[in-house]
C-alpha cells in the first residue's frame, strides 16, 4: 500500500504501519474518550495501548473500592465523595486536551508512522503534540 493510495482524513491525522499494513486515524481535537477514562476503569487508554496512564487509571479505580467509608460520618463521606469526583473531573479535562498526543505517540511507538508527513494538517498536529 503506497502513501498515496492513502487519502488525507479532514480534521484528523492518518498513521500507517507498513509491516502490517494497517491504517490509523487521530483526529484533532478534545478527546472525549480520554475524558472520560478516570471514571472507567482507564479503559480508553487500554484499549489505545496508552498502557502507562491506562494502567495507573485501572489501579486507583481499583484501589477506590477499598477506601474505607465504614467509620465516617455521613458529612465525611459526601466530603469524599466530592473530593474524588473534582479530582477525577480535573484529571479528565487534562486527559482530554492531551489524550490525542498520547494515543499519536502510541501509535509512533508501536511502529506506525505519519502517512502525509508533509501535510498540513499533519505538521500543526506534530507542533501541537510535541512531535518533531
Amino acid at each position: 500500500m503506497s502513501d498515496t493510495e492513502i487519502p488525507v482524513t479532514p480534521n484528523a491525522v492518518t498513521f500507517l504501519h507498513h509491516a502490517q499494513k494497517d491504517i490509523k486515524v487521530v483526529k484533532n481535537g478534545f478527546d472525549w474518550p480520554a475524558f472520560f477514562s478516570p471514571f472507567i476503569l482507564g479503559l480508553p487508554h487500554l484499549i489505545r495501548k496508552v498502557w502507562v496512564i491506562g494502567g495507573i487509571l485501572l489501579a486507583l479505580n481499583i484501589l477506590s473500592f477499598f477506601i474505607p467509608a465504614g467509620g465516617a460520618s455521613e458529612e465525611e463521606a459526601i466530603a469524599v465523595l466530592i473530593l474524588s469526583l473534582a479530582i477525577g473531573i480535573g484529571v479528565g479535562i487534562w486527559l482530554g486536551k492531551n489524550g490525542r498526543a498520547h494515543h499519536a505517540k502510541s501509535l509512533l511507538s508501536q511502529g506506525y508512522e505519519f502517512a502525509h508527513p508533509a501535510h498540513e494538517t499533519t505538521k500543526a498536529a506534530k507542533l501541537k503534540w510535541g512531535i518533531l
